[in-house]
């Protein structure tokens, strides 16, 4: 949802068939395997800025109206690329998705990563404020009535999608850091050892 009237994402099944397009996929979908659990899945809105907090209502409002036309919607995932350095309120959004899974829908994290891009060079340093980053945002979700899974984008620095970017690199450099430099974006490091991320994560799921 952004970018077209009415908050949502330009693309060509917009273009086909308005925003329609959305629940007539959910209704074949479910005709197709009625057993499937069937999730709509969203980016930037755990984003606490302009962006953000926009697509909030508009995606609250949308799983509302497709509940209420007896849609099958089984869960809403929620995509968690954490940014350290955009204004963030966890407790708040954790609110918000409160407010998701009272219209009768299961809550996934899914995508769950930090982006370093702002983040100090030494390693050691980047890895304590990525662990920090995420043990605040899951303390907060994992409060969430019907939250059900978290789910990494990579495990992995080796397999980062910030490496293969062009603007990772340009951020990095923005912010007075060192482009080229290895990516700490992650819970594992490129050779799938635990960092303190992984840890965080851990120890923030036993106390849950």
């Amino acid at each position: 949802m952004q970018g077209a009237d009415g908050g949502y994402r330009k693309g060509r099944w917009l273009d086909a068939m308005g925003p329609d397009y959305i629940p007539r996929a959910f209704r074949r979908a479910a005709a197709a395997d009625p057993t499937a659990q069937l999730v709509l899945n969203e980016a930037f809105v755990e984003h606490n800025d302009e962006l953000g907090t926009s697509i909030r209502p508009l995606l609250h409002d949308l799983v509302a109206r497709l509940k209420g036309e007896g849609v099958k919607i089984d869960a809403v995932g929620i995509e968690s690329h954490l940014r350290p350095y955009l204004p963030f309120d966890d407790a708040a959004f954790a609110a918000y998705l409160a407010t998701l899974a009272e219209l009768g829908v299961d809550i996934m994290i899914t995508e769950l990563d930090v982006d370093d891009s702002h983040l100090p060079d030494d390693l050691a340093t980047r890895d304590r404020a990525v662990a920090a980053r995420v043990a605040q945002y899951l303390d907060a979700v994992l409060q969430v009535p019907r939250l059900t899974s978290v789910i990494c984008w990579h495990l992995s620095d080796r397999y980062s999608w910030y490496q293969h970017t062009d603007w990772y690199g340009q951020l990095v450099a923005d912010a007075g850091g060192t482009p080229g430099r290895p990516v700490r974006s992650h819970l594992f490091d490129t050779d799938l050892r635990p960092k303190a991320a992984a840890e965080a994560v851990a120890e923030t799921l036993r106390r849950r």
